[in-house]
């Protein structure tokens, strides 16, 4: 027997796929995870899938809702195609549309608690090797549960895709099939991980070379002559005559296809259906048309490509290290947990050093969370600034004895702001990888946000990776989109106040003053990262990252002005660049705040301050 988990987003395939899943003697259902997709916004996908497992008898199957939205996405209007794509559809069918994708009504029982992602991993990591995971809809949940738990390629069994097309034209755009078009960096996390899996196309679903698989009238009379007076069947014979003709008549095929019936079918029988040899598929990202295009590389090709084959948020680095003494030591800061993520370095190593910090500086009560251990959509590039291990210079600081909590940074900062009493501030001095995943996965905690204050973004001045490009933009670019985007109140210390804080002779001369031990370990943190600084860039260490801590502090530091913001994602020369729109050119509301000038002489002795003992 099989044991899977089913993801789906509630169209009416993946209502078949439910039914079958529940139904099957050769399948364990031990869930299934919705994901906003076809069917509309998560509550609909959820509902569906609630009402249909009461409908089958099998109330005892957990439901789980999950993403609500996909990690980028497209255009507005593009991700509303389905539902213009029922209204063209009104005059040839009239009052029959009401039973295609029609609201959910109330269920019987509510979701079960807890979030899809944590539903996949908890199970998968209890049951290492035995769990398949079918995914019908978008891959949003599934690259997030990948993007949380790395651990997750080992211990699922096998993963099964229903998604792509190769030689079948695509169904959302002639390129491209839904699923993977729907969330296309999510689908590429999730092919490109190294992991068991089996990829279902349109190819053997939805088209009429395979026109025995699709769902017809006639196969309707025969379950009703076979099954009469069954819920379920008549359920069927009720509402899938229309999705019968709208496929006939809009797509040209027989019937309407059971892709995601033979999704699963896959998972307990693969000699269903003939495979390739081991395949690398990627994804297509950029452009309208070819955007959620896969591509199976096959034969050989001139240009190399290819991977594996298929069927406090924080990076502590030096400046890092510095603002998290200052707001340990600040009596107008009460620190109530720090998180770590890629950057500077690995997050493991991050984690390391954030841990060392905190015992160090008699903090070790602090809670760490171990974060996000790569950007949300792209490869990690690591910063270069802060040395191999992220926190060169300090070779006789001594390892941590304290541990990070049992917890990924994403649910430990959501718990800690759900439990808060009032509104409070995060200042992250990294990617936003961890606040975007944060945002996806948990956006009921996004009022409990006062500001988030970050450190990154550059608009007026030369930038420090490839103009006009901010490194914690550039890491992890996908992941500020979603920030923007969130509506949560952003206050952004760039690069045009950070480079305005730099650490010179006379800060030099100032710090020697502070003869402690706590001194001379900023001291000899900032001689090796001004090396690289000054190599580099010609000026001394730039004090990002204090700076925007300073904030929380007293944001009479800096002026602001607010602008709309958007991030390229797709750019040659530009990708990550951070774009203001001051003057509100493309109408679009303002999402930040922009620190463009700084009172350095206040800000050092703020810093010094709290340095001394």
């Amino acid at each position: 027997m099989e044991r899977i988990i089913l993801d789906v987003d509630s169209a009416g395939d993946d209502i078949l796929a439910v039914l079958f899943a529940a139904a099957n003697p050769n399948v364990r259902l031990e869930g299934v995870t919705t994901v906003t997709g076809a069917a509309g916004p998560i509550e609909q996908v959820t509902n569906v899938v609630l009402n249909t497992l009461t409908l089958a008898g099998r109330d005892d199957i957990p439901v789980h809702a999950g993403a609500w939205r996909p990690i980028v996405g497209n255009a507005k209007a593009d991700m509303e195609a389905p539902v213009h794509f029922e209204k063209r559809l009104v005059a040839r069918f009239g009052d029959r549309l009401k039973k295609f994708n029609p609201p959910a009504p109330p269920p019987v029982r509510p979701a079960t608690p807890g979030h899809a992602v944590d539903f996949i991993i908890e199970t998968v990591m209890a049951n290492p090797g035995e769990i398949t995971l079918v995914t019908t809809g978008p891959l949003t949940n599934a690259a997030m549960a990948l993007l949380q738990e790395p651990r997750l390629t080992v211990a699922l069994k096998q993963l099964l895709v229903l998604g792509g097309n190769f030689q079948t034209p695509g169904n959302i755009t002639p390129l491209s099939e839904y699923n993977i078009w729907a969330d296309p960096e999510a689908s590429r996390i999730v092919l490109n991980a190294d992991v068991e899996k089996i990829l279902v196309p349109l190819d053997i679903c939805e088209d009429n070379r395979v026109a025995a698989s699709m769902l017809t009238r006639d196969d309707i009379a025969d379950m009703q002559a076979v099954a009469r007076k069954n819920a379920v069947v008549d359920m069927i014979a009720d509402s899938f005559p229309i999705y019968i003709d709208i496929w006939r008549e809009f797509f040209d095929l027989v019937g309407f296809p059971m892709d995601d019936a033979i999704t699963v079918a896959l998972a307990f029988d693969p000699a269903l259906a003939t495979m390739t040899e081991p395949l690398f598929v990627d994804v297509v990202l950029d452009g309208r048309l070819a955007r959620g295009q896969t591509v199976a590389h096959r034969g050989r090709q001139l240009l190399p490509g290819g991977g594996p084959k298929t069927t406090r948020d924080c990076d502590p680095g030096h400046d890092d290290a510095i603002a998290l003494v200052m707001a340990h030591r600040s009596p107008a800061i009460e620190l109530i947990g720090v998180t770590t993520t890629c950057g500077n370095a690995e997050v493991e190593k991050t984690t390391a050093n954030a841990l060392r910090i905190l015992e160090y500086i008699g903090a070790g009560d602090v809670p760490v969370a171990q974060g996000c251990h790569r950007p949300l959509a792209r490869p990690l590039v690591l910063g270069t600034a802060d040395g191999p291990s992220g926190l060169e210079g300090s070779p006789y600081l001594p390892q941590a004895t304290i541990k990070p909590v049992d917890q990924h940074a994403v649910d430990f900062l959501a718990d800690k702001l759900r439990a808060a009493p009032e509104p409070i501030l995060v200042v992250a001095t990294g990617p936003l990888s961890n606040i975007g995943l944060m945002i996806l996965k948990h956006r009921d905690v996004l009022p409990k946000i006062k500001e988030l204050i970050w450190m990154g973004g550059v608009f007026y001045r030369k930038s420090e990776i490839i103009t006009p490009t901010e490194f914690n933009a550039f890491c992890d670019p996908e992941a500020l989109k979603i920030v923007l985007d969130s509506g949560v109140p952003i206050l952004m210390v760039g690069l045009d106040v950070t480079m305005q804080v730099l650490i010179e002779a006379p800060q030099y001369a100032e710090l020697a003053t502070i003869d402690t031990p706590l001194g001379k370990l900023v001291n000899d943190w900032l001689l090796f990262y001004e090396k690289l600084h000054r190599n580099s860039m010609g000026v001394g260490g730039a004090m990002h990252d204090p700076l925007a801590l300073a904030l929380a502090i007293d944001p009479t530091l800096v002026r602001t002005r607010p602008a709309h913001i958007g991030v390229d994602l797709s750019g040659t020369y530009a990708f990550g660049a951070t774009v203001a729109d001051f003057w509100s050119e493309r109408g679009e509301k303002d999402n930040a705040r922009i620190a463009h000038e700084v009172d350095a002489d206040r800000f050092f002795k703020l810093m010094f301050d709290l340095l001394r003992d």
